[in-house]
């Protein structure tokens, strides 16, 4: 997730918030410290040869005021958003392990342990919020507490560009990065997650649909890119 800053930099949190969630959001912290290398080398590859996320991205925070946050895992988003130009730019993650990792691989950008159900920021604090895959993890049920949250934390006008896997399926893999694991991943209709980005207060921009890329490069699904704004 990326956060364009008005100000000063301050921090977010990607946790649990719901007590029913706990096990889940130690599972994936836990799972995300063991594949930390696996995904590392994914990620760089992915940045690499996604044409579509780049120009997207590109052309989402030439649009909006250069000050910016981003969600972590190894750094490569945050890493890649800087090179552009973005001088204000740090992540967060839900695993220690990750961000320490990230913080190894850029040492002169920023990285957090944190939350994204609970926000730590002030509200109308932040220009703009790129959420690459960030709910992907989340159930449908706790989206429009996630939602209302990014809501809040931007100024009236700042920009949200998130993206998620197309579907209304659960995966549920035995094996992730050369890992078991127990952990899901949820996919959504465009459709309705824009209904839900309206009901916490955006207005939705633009969507778009791509097909995937190569398998050696991300998992073979449709992606959705929506474009928002919060309410002047």
């Amino acid at each position: 997730m990326i956060m364009f800053k008005t100000e000063n930099m301050d921090k977010c949190i990607y946790d649990r918030k719901k007590e029913e969630s706990v096990e889940k959001w130690r599972m994936i912290q836990n799972l995300s410290g063991r594949a930390t290398t696996g995904l590392q080398l994914h990620m760089r590859a992915s940045t690499e040869t996604n044409y579509c996320t780049s120009h997207l991205t590109e052309n989402f925070c030439t649009a909006s005021p250069p000050k910016l946050r981003t969600g972590c895992g190894p750094g490569h988003i945050a890493r890649y958003l800087r090179d552009i130009g973005l001088a204000k730019v740090f992540g967060l993650d839900l695993s220690p392990a990750m961000v320490e990792q990230a913080r190894k691989l850029n040492a002169d950008l920023s990285f957090k342990v944190g939350n994204v159900m609970a926000l730590d920021l002030v509200d109308a604090s932040l220009g703009g919020i790129v959420a690459f895959y960030a709910i992907v993890n989340i159930p449908p049920n706790l989206l429009p507490t996630v939602f209302r949250e990014m809501c809040r934390v931007l100024k009236p006008g700042g920009r949200l560009l998130l993206t998620f896997h197309i579907g209304d399926e659960i995966v549920q893999p035995t094996e992730f990065l050369g890992q078991p694991t127990s952990m899901q991943f949820f996919f959504f209709q465009p459709a309705t997650i824009t209904k839900q980005l309206e009901a916490a207060g955006f207005t939705v921009e633009d969507v778009v649909e791509r097909g995937p890329y190569a398998p050696e490069v991300e998992y073979q699904s449709r992606r959705a890119y929506i474009f928002a704004a919060k309410a002047e």
